[in-house]
């Protein structure tokens, strides 16, 4: 009968350390991306064809950390930028040129006091919210249109991240999307 109750107690105690496994399992994991929520607002939603407007380009961190981002959202820098098109009816990108941007080769020891003190970079705080206006211009014909809009991560290398991220400073690592706005190109 003693084996027995060993036996019982021993069971019971693998299932009680499995079912505490599965508990720590399914507790959501630290993120290390904080939440961003991009969003773009044109000062209108109908132009006449060819009419050049401003856009409202705003960027909230909805997470628990400090973020740094780039003060300058122009196309094609290394910092980071907005990716901007003018999407047609078939989903094909209408406005001119595009974006590139290249790995940026600043020496390591340099870095975190690049990002974290320069005055090209901004701390966003949680619940913070940053923004620029950009200028475009409406299609030349007329139609419906989307504006989206892309905030890109920084171009650092492999080594570069993993430096930031060992000091605790978080960058965009993903690519974040603002919900499309609907433009409708005609004579007004």
């Amino acid at each position: 009968m003693n084996n027995y109750w060993n036996i019982a107690v021993r069971i019971l105690g693998i299932i009680g350390y499995c079912v505490s496994l599965l508990s720590v399992a399914g507790q959501p994991q630290e993120k290390t991306e904080v939440a961003i929520h991009l969003q773009i607002s044109p000062l209108k939603t109908t132009y006449r064809p060819g009419e050049r407007s401003l856009v409202s380009i705003t960027v909230r961190n909805q997470g628990a950390a400090p973020i740094y981002l780039s003060r300058n959202f122009i196309c094609g820098t290394w910092t980071g930028y907005v990716d901007f098109r003018i999407l047609n009816s078939q989903g094909q990108n209408v406005k001119n040129g595009g974006c590139a941007g290249s790995e940026f080769t600043i020496p390591l020891d340099r870095l975190k006091q690049e990002v974290t003190e320069s005055p090209g970079w901004l701390r966003l705080d949680p619940g913070e919210l940053y923004g620029q206006e950009g200028d475009f211009e409406a299609p030349a014909k007329k139609g419906t249109y989307r504006l989206v809009a892309e905030l890109m991560p920084p171009r650092f290398s492999e080594q570069q991240k993993l430096l930031l991220t060992s000091e605790k400073i978080l960058v965009l690592q993903t690519r974040h999307a603002a919900p499309a706005v609907s433009i409708v190109v005609s004579e007004v």
